[in-house]
């Protein structure tokens, strides 16, 4: 298996959590007392550093990933559906020019409700390959979102 640079310091840092578990169990069993302060302090500091190395990762990927790509500005046109991972979601359709001549394409985000009216007609960078203008990239916000929540997360418990 083949694991891409960036997602390692992810899988480190989620396997350290997931190592956790077992001390908690046996912490319990030997001292019920210490689970109070596991839970109020490494528990946090793990949930933050969590979070900071999936942003981290997340904006590293991005980096690497867009070394061939040029960025221009588009214009979300409206919603079709698309087949992605094996569900169907409603994505944006974005135009756009690259010298002169315009192109489409379908996002690789899906939307929704209130989402569909608020994005139409919405500016968006559309990342294309310098060869070949057809082929896109858009920011794909979760990992950042899920970065910031595990961040919070942390932080709310710590002060709890």
């Amino acid at each position: 298996m083949n694991i891409k640079k960036e997602f390692i310091p992810f899988i480190v840092g989620l396997s350290i959590i997931c190592l956790n578990v077992p001390v908690i169990i046996l912490l319990y069993f030997l001292n019920q007392d210490f689970i109070g302060v596991f839970a109020t302090t490494i528990i946090p500091i793990e949930c933050i550093i969590m979070g900071l190395i999936t942003i981290y990762g997340e904006l590293k990927s991005r980096k690497i990933e867009r070394i061939n790509y040029e960025v221009c500005n588009g214009v979300i046109k409206g919603t079709k559906f698309k087949l992605l991972n094996f569900n169907w979601i409603k994505a944006p359709v974005v135009s756009y020019v690259v010298d002169g001549k315009n192109y489409e394409t379908t996002a690789n985000f899906g939307v929704n409700g209130i989402f569909n009216f608020l994005l139409k007609e919405k500016n968006i960078k559309v990342y294309y390959k310098k060869d070949n203008p057809k082929i896109t990239l858009f920011n794909d916000n979760v990992p950042i979102i899920v970065g910031v929540s595990f961040i919070v997360g942390g932080i709310i418990i710590f002060f709890i």
